[in-house]
């Protein structure tokens, strides 16, 4: 700052003497005017956080806490249900087999072959 105090201080006793004195440019006027930037670089920003972040994670762990062992439920589940419905039908297989035992059921089934034609 001093010394631009004293170029101006000179370029005005110049003026007034009428020598000329040499003007620096623009630019090297206003790099003189600049500090040297420090080699090590600026030092790096640091982002300090607000508040604390939310875990994208989260939503999946969720996901997985409620679905595997829903998925296992409904497994077993269909699975009571096939079941069920096999024995159902073992029974029903089962009756039919009864029913077509015995003397009744050989007049029963000589009786549908008369019909169709077949003696």
């Amino acid at each position: 700052m001093a010394a631009a105090g004293l170029r101006g201080f000179f370029s005005a006793a110049a003026r007034r003497t009428g020598v000329r004195t040499p003007q620096p440019c623009r630019s090297q006027a206003s790099a003189e005017m600049q500090t040297r930037p420090d080699p090590a670089g600026p030092p790096p920003i640091e982002y300090i956080p607000t508040r604390k972040a939310k875990n994208p994670m989260r939503a999946v762990g969720v996901a997985w806490a409620i679905g595997f062992p829903l998925g296992i439920l409904l497994f077993l589940f269909t699975k009571h249900k096939v079941d069920h419905n096999r024995v159902e039908q073992l029974q029903s297989l089962q009756n039919m087999k009864r029913a077509n035992v015995g003397p009744e059921a050989e007049q029963q089934y000589r009786g549908v072959l008369h019909r169709a034609g077949r003696t």
